[in-house]
């Protein structure tokens, strides 16, 4: 939506809907009580112009700091956050939900979610047959289940990932990175990047990709 208070009904579709954004100073923040509606389809709603931080409940929807008091329907399935501290929360379905920048709380719920995290210190909490991907850091991820997977992706400069008990894919990206996997369990899958400059670590049973492209392997 534009500045001020809108109405928009998506309609049928996969739509993505934003929020808004007015400026003020050098912040974007709340642009007025919009609401907000995906309709029928697959749809995402996005705070991605904002500079201040949302709170996003596609479950019981009510997002509000800064004033916003935006009425959002109970029909969007995806989410995306603004480039401050974010609090998302999926439903029971399936959910995508990228964190975008910011120190962001991210609970997918139940179902088959996708969660896209970056590079400062984010709190992912994952169930069932979750897949989490996140470039740099995450502060804390949680697995309620087993079942669930964390993707791990690198920069274009030399990264260290490390993997976490259960299964996880480390993808280093460019750059002469260090890849370990070893959980005592077999399962990971890691990726070296061209060149051949990465360090690999894995237990018997992991997958390594490119393994011509590995500078090294070691194996536990």
């Amino acid at each position: 939506g534009g500045p001020g208070s809108d109405a928009i009904d998506a309609g049928a579709g996969d739509d993505m809907v934003n929020g808004g954004a007015t400026v003020v100073g050098k912040r974007r923040t709340s642009d007025g009580a919009d609401q907000l509606s995906g309709g029928p389809g697959n749809d995402t709603l996005s705070y991605a112009l904002r500079t201040t931080g949302v709170t996003i409940d596609l479950e019981a929807p009510t997002t509000g700091e800064d004033g916003d008091e935006d009425a959002i329907a109970g029909d969007f399935e995806n989410a995306v956050g603004s480039s401050a501290a974010d609090t998302i929360l999926g439903t029971e379905g399936p959910n995508e939900i990228r964190g975008w920048i910011g120190a962001d709380t991210i609970d997918g719920r139940g179902g088959s979610d996708q969660i896209f995290s970056d590079d400062d210190a984010d709190t992912v909490t994952l169930d069932q047959l979750d897949i989490v991907a996140w470039r740099g850091d995450c502060e804390h991820t949680q697995r309620t289940s087993d079942s669930s997977t964390l993707v791990r992706l690198g920069t274009a400069h030399a990264d260290t990932l490390l993997g976490e008990p259960g299964a996880d894919s480390l993808d280093g990206g460019a750059g002469s990175d260090v890849l370990v996997a070893r959980d005592g369990a077999g399962g990971d899958t890691v990726v070296c990047g061209r060149k051949q400059r990465d360090s690999v670590r894995i237990d018997l049973g992991d997958h390594v990709r490119n393994r011509a492209w590995c500078a090294q392997i070691s194996h536990r």
